[in-house]
């Protein structure tokens, strides 16, 4: 029952999308650049909405301004707040920092999600091994993003295994 609704952020050298409550996925031209084909996106789409479906972002929000104000939202009392609280957890980089636990079930629910709409689930495989190169490459610009997530090498044998597992070739 969710609405997403998707904006692109005009930033060519981010590589990087980040989801809030309610369906709000934002995408940075720079992961549109890197991504080479519509199946690696849609599965960093996936990815995306796999914290939503697993409201992280709901539960960091929660933690962080208390369940009170998040039903005032939710009721539509005062609507403009939660664009302010996105916006200041964007500037503090707290966007970024979903646990590894989130993020290991986000990758899964991707490749569930990337599977069930006909996409190759290799396509998560083929963007984490860009991402791994872009690491090393730029590391104080992505080590830094990513120091929440699991290792990109980890993140790959974990979608080989889930490819494995649910037999797709």
């Amino acid at each position: 029952g969710i609405e997403y609704q998707i904006t692109v952020i005009d930033d060519p050298k981010q590589v990087n999308a980040f989801a809030l409550p309610g369906g709000f996925i934002f995408v940075y031209s720079g992961l549109l650049k890197a991504a080479q084909n519509e199946a690696e996106l849609a599965g960093v789409m996936a990815h995306e909405i796999g914290h939503v479906v697993g409201r992280h972002s709901a539960e960091q929000l929660a933690s962080q301004y208390g369940i009170e104000l998040l039903t005032q939202l939710a009721l539509g009392e005062d609507a403009g707040k939660l664009g302010e609280m996105a916006a200041s957890l964007a500037g503090a980089g707290a966007l970024a920092r979903f646990s590894r636990d989130d993020e290991r079930e986000a990758d899964e629910c991707g490749f569930k999600y990337l599977a069930a709409c006909g996409y190759n689930p290799r396509a998560l495989l083929t963007f984490f091994t860009r991402l791994e190169q872009l690491e090393k490459s730029r590391p104080s610009d992505l080590a830094r993003l990513f120091a929440s997530h699991p290792p990109t090498p980890e993140r790959v044998t974990r979608i080989e295994q889930l490819i494995a597992k649910a037999g797709a070739s």
